[in-house]
């Protein structure tokens, strides 16, 4: 009994000097030198230094052994839009993460603590989010990191910054929409020339690959560039995203330039949308009473038979069959006097409810050697408007600058509204021009509802006061409507252009998603209510090991209750503190 009160002493001089592990260390010290003084006879005094080597032991394996601190971090100016690996390098930081979490700051926002790279006592890596305060094209001052170890703390002041020259920035992704599995360009600033310092690309949350089809060749192998990249998106699930490009060693996740974004029908900012596209629709010919088994091939057409529908020449065609690249349907009867040339049209409904129409782009005829600024001499030629020189299609409603001189041009395109709501038409062209509108998908049901009798820039929509900009016309979400530009270029700049403005479409934007978006402030009020909680100590022993152990102290934190009798009754226990 001695001995082992002479082994415990030397045990609890040693802890005393890490009181934080004391109650962890209690019971497995005090088992051990049970199993000691029972079979193994020494003196007290060396069963007193036996004690304190058992601690010494058992700090040198579990106990930090430098003093907390900070030397520095690697790298110090980061993404604005976080996601940027920062080493800290210093002293003292837990090696178990599970044990002894290690906690990091930079200027008050929580660095993520990567667990696996960081078993270290003179190392942490981290994950940094996106800074608060963010806003296009800024940068912070030098922020002061923070790193917690258990209770202990230390700060290392004015040492890591979120700096703009580090934030890789998508300005656009070009084209703006296409089929699945396209290839795009993202243009904008991406830090380093060294594409192979890009971790990944995304489309919304699936990869965008930079690299050929089975093969380990970039797209732009032969093109350092810091402001292209180019990939091919992996998605085939029809929808609006946004792209992000993560380069982790060289400042972190890029930042969506403003003028990247567009609104999308279900309110949201999107960069990019994938869109059904049908390549291909057989036979070419059928039956004028309907009956007539169409396949159309393509591409995004999903596997859901109620989302899809399909109409020929405004005629509804009865879906059958529906795959991602197939859709089958049967035609009915058109009305008498119909055009025996149709078109084929498919709308596809997402489980959201969005609609997406097939073909993005517009259809764009050239007509060359004409003189003059008028568009009257296109619309004059014999050849107008069905036998062109030349033929494209076009991205979006607007033709190519300086594509050449003395030319007149036709652009043909289906604009499906997206909200219920006012819609006003702008017109923009070099040198005159005429913007033609159709609340039908039927062309010859168009009048021109704006033009330009001299010349614009390129989105000057205001140099004809009353004549670039149409009168108001209410749309339904979802109705298609018939689009006509006609332009008659002389020499010099040429161009043709239209854009559309939604009158208050009831949509909500983020000051991070638009610069002209107002921040709301609400004031939430909480309360609580405090219970005391009961707990219930069972302490179990036996008559054979009750010399060993005659008292107990209990530990709540830093808390110590009074010593206990193994014997105490309900009363004293209730005098714990």
């Amino acid at each position: 009994s001695r001995n082992f009160e002479a082994v415990l002493s030397g045990v609890v001089t040693s802890l005393w000097l890490h009181p934080r592990f004391l109650s962890a260390a209690f019971f497995f010290l005090s088992s051990l030198c049970r199993c000691l003084t029972m079979f193994l006879p020494f003196s007290l005094r060396e069963a007193g230094l036996l004690g304190v080597l058992l601690c010494v032991l058992i700090d040198s394996s579990n106990f930090r052994a430098s003093a907390l601190k900070v030397n520095y971090a690697r790298p110090r100016s980061v993404s604005l839009a976080g996601g940027a690996k920062v080493t800290i390098y210093g002293n003292g930081f837990s090696p178990n993460q599970y044990d002894l979490a290690n906690l990091v700051f930079i200027g008050g926002t929580p660095c993520d603590v990567d667990w696996f790279n960081s078993a270290s006592e003179d190392r942490i890596v981290c994950w940094t989010r996106p800074w608060a305060d963010a806003v296009e094209d800024t940068s912070s001052d030098y922020l002061r990191v923070q790193v917690f170890v258990g209770r202990e703390s230390v700060t290392k002041e004015s040492h890591v910054r979120y700096w703009r020259w580090r934030t890789p920035k998508i300005e656009a992704v070009l084209p703006s929409s296409s089929p699945p599995g396209s290839v795009v360009e993202l243009n904008g600033w991406f830090v380093s020339d060294d594409a192979t310092k890009i971790q990944r690309v995304l489309v919304g949350n699936d990869v965008c690959d930079m690299y050929k089809p089975d093969s380990s060749i970039l797209y732009r192998a032969n093109e350092l560039d810091f402001y292209k990249v180019t990939c091919r998106v992996a998605s085939v699930k029809v929808g609006f995203y946004n792209a992000t490009v993560q380069i982790p060693e060289f400042g972190g996740c890029s930042w969506n330039y403003s003028k990247s974004l567009q609104p999308g029908p279900d309110g949201r900012l999107f960069m990019y949308e994938i869109h059904p596209d049908v390549t291909n629709v057989y036979p070419r010919m059928g039956s004028s009473e309907g009956g007539t088994l169409l396949r159309i091939s393509g591409s995004g057409f999903g596997s859901k038979v109620d989302k899809i529908s399909v109409d020929v020449g405004g005629v509804p065609c009865d879906v059958q069959t529906v795959s991602t690249s197939l859709v089958t349907c049967i035609t009915r009867s058109p009305p008498s006097g119909s055009a025996a040339i149709l078109g084929v049209n498919g709308s596809f409904e997402l489980e959201t409810g969005l609609f997406f129409e097939g073909a993005r782009g517009a259809g764009m005829k050239v007509w060359r050697g004409l003189d003059g600024t008028l568009v009257s001499t296109l619309t004059a030629l014999d050849s107008y408007p069905h036998a062109p020189d030349v033929f494209y299609n076009v991205e979006v409603f607007a033709s190519p600058q300086y594509n050449d001189d003395l030319y007149g041009v036709e652009l043909e395109a289906f604009f499906t509204a997206h909200y219920d709501s006012w819609h006003s038409f702008y017109f923009a062209s070099d040198d005159n021009g005429e913007l033609w509108f159709a609340n039908t998908t039927n062309s010859s049901e168009a009048r021109k509802i704006a033009f330009v009798r001299g010349y614009t820039r390129v989105n000057q929509y205001t140099k004809y006061y009353g004549e670039q900009i149409s009168n108001p016309v209410y749309l339904m979400k979802g109705q298609k409507c018939y689009l006509k530009a006609l332009a008659k270029e002389h020499v010099g700049n040429d161009f043709v252009k239209a854009a559309v403005l939604v009158h208050n479409p009831g949509l909500e934007y983020t000051s991070k998603q638009t610069k002209s978006a107002v921040a709301e402030h609400q004031q939430a009020i909480t309360s609580a209510t405090v219970f005391n909680e009961i707990q219930s100590i069972t302490v179990n022993y036996s008559s054979s090991t009750s010399h060993l152990m005659s008292a107990f102290h209990l530990e709540w934190g830093s808390q110590q209750s009074i010593q206990l009798n193994v014997s105490a009754g309900n009363e004293e226990s209730n005098k714990l503190w």
